[in-house]
């Protein structure tokens, strides 16, 4: 519950609304009142709460009494059997002895599903989902380390004489390795400081979509620290495997060829 009042036990016509009903529907507020048409017969409804989306769909709920009341049908169309097993075939054994006794009964049963079945499904889902995008983000990353490597690989040929002129003057392969490396690296720690805001918004809009398409999910603009640290430290290991090619080959070139070079 986030507003009001949970369903009592009493027949009076009144239900909770789940947030995404009241955001496509902002008069179903609290204490409001709303006619409905159910089994062909007129009813006046009142709001007493508000719950947290339980699922992709709007929704709202309302005791069996008071559906009783109102259409003077108090059948009900599913039955939910709770069993002290966890075990799925102990649980589908229970199940296939309910349908049998309820078709004995002459009830037919249109259709029955394990619960573990179904969230096993639903997680299905979510996996999907979680794979699509760290699949992605992987993909964001070799083009991003690809695209490192050939900035500092311009760069290393366009210094060619200044690198020249550092071994000249007495300049060693580590330190101009050094000097390649810290380049990439500040590129890298400007991004990463660029990205986490931009990032910030995209994620956002990212969970509410989602929300509306799977299953309602909380958004914040406050970014994970563990998840920033991670970003930042994958970056520099990025950013160092991405040079090495291009620092190693700085010192590759002869210092008379690399003082010749235009």
């Amino acid at each position: 519950m986030t507003q009001g009042r949970a369903l009592g036990d009493s027949a009076a016509p009144e239900f909770v609304v789940t947030r995404q009903l009241l955001d496509e529907h902002p008069s179903l507020a609290q204490g409001g009142q709303v006619e409905l048409m159910i089994g062909g017969r007129r009813s006046r409804w009142t709001v007493v709460g508000i719950v947290e989306s339980a699922g992709p769909g709007a929704a709202a709920f309302a005791t069996r009494a008071s559906l009783a009341r109102v259409t003077g049908d108090a059948r009900v169309s599913s039955v939910v059997v709770r069993t002290t097993s966890r075990d799925g075939a102990r649980q589908g054994e229970v199940l296939q002895r309910v349908r049998d006794s309820l078709e004995g009964d002459g009830m037919a049963v249109e259709s029955s599903q394990l619960m573990q079945a179904s969230r096993r499904a639903i997680e299905d889902h979510l996996l999907m989902v979680g794979d699509f995008l760290l699949a992605m983000a992987q993909l964001t990353i070799l083009v991003g380390a690809l695209a490192l490597a050939s900035t500092m690989s311009l760069a290393v040929q366009e210094r060619t004489r200044e690198i020249g002129v550092l071994r000249a003057m007495g300049g060693t392969p580590r330190s101009i390795m050094t000097m390649v490396q810290a380049e990439g690296l500040v590129i890298v720690c400007l991004s990463w400081a660029i990205a986490v805001p931009l990032s910030l918004p995209i994620s956002v809009l990212l969970g509410r979509a989602f929300g509306r398409i799977l299953l309602p999910v909380p958004t914040s603009f406050v970014p994970q620290g563990g998840a920033v640290a991670v970003w930042l430290a994958l970056a520099v290991v990025v950013s160092v495997l991405a040079c090495a090619w291009p620092a190693l080959r700085a010192t590759r070139t002869p210092i008379v060829a690399a003082l010749a070079y235009e």
